[in-house]
Formats: structure tokens, sequence, C-alpha cells
């Protein structure tokens, strides 16, 4: 049996940013597994958030007893979703220094801290991420 090679069954992604150009070939499951933990909790995040939200709209309709308990729920997901928040770009970070690193770059972080945002990173990430996706062709409907 000959030797088979898994990298030539990978498609690479060119990603231009500031200037500097990135070819992608690799994505490890690592990846993977931190950008959905991190998708996960942003979504929790958004939905205590939601919650939040209308909680305070109905807050002059609650009793003084339901206001304090209501208020100590709602000091809770404020510190839960600032706890997230801080370590937000910590963690995209740490998704693009295993994206690089696997495909052979050295990751510094000042410079992508000085070049890019957290909207830079999340479409570096999701740009890589989906570049194993397969195309799906949209059917063309008659109306």
């Amino acid at each position: 049996m000959g030797d088979v090679d898994l990298d030539k069954k990978k498609e690479s992604i060119t990603i231009k940013l500031a200037e500097q150009r990135f070819t992608v070939k690799r994505v490890v499951t690592g990846v993977l597994q931190l950008y959905g933990e991190y998708t996960r909790e942003a979504g929790e995040k958004l939905e205590q958030i939601g919650y939040l939200q209308d909680r305070m709209e109905k807050f002059s309709e609650l009793s003084p007893e339901e206001i304090e308990k209501a208020d100590e729920e709602l000091k809770q997901i404020v510190d839960e979703v600032d706890e997230f928040s801080k370590g937000k770009i910590n963690r995209l970070l740490e998704i693009i220094e295993l994206i690089l690193t696997k495909n052979g770059y050295e990751f510094d972080r000042q410079w992508w801290i000085e070049n890019a945002d957290m909207t830079d990173y999340q479409s570096f990430i999701n740009a890589c991420i989906n570049k194993d996706l397969p195309d799906v062709k949209k059917k063309k409907t008659v109306g």
C-alpha cells in the first residue's frame, strides 16, 4: 500500500490583513473546539443581555421584594457578561495563534493588537474555518 498525503486533500486560503498575507491550509480540531465554545458562550451572553433588557423594562411593575431579588439577579448577569467581554480578545487571539502556528507561522500577538480589531479577528477565524466547507450550490426556483 502506498503513502497517503492528507495535506494534498486540503484546500488553502490566503487572507490579507494590514499588508500581511497568511496562507492557511490546515485548521485543526482544537480551533473548531475553541471557537465552538466561544460562540456558544457568546450566544448565551446575548440571551442574558436580552433577558436583562426585558427585566429592566418591567422593573416598575415589580414589588419591593421582587425588585430586590431582580436586582441581585441582574448584577450577576452584568458581572458574567462583563467577565466574558474582558476575555473575548484573548480567546480570539488564542484561536488565531493556533491557526497560524499549525500552518507554519510565528504568532506575533502585538502585531495583531496593533493591526486588527475584534471584527478582523472573527472574520479571519471564520474564513479559515469555512474554507473546508463544501460549496452548496443554490437551486434556482421557477416561480
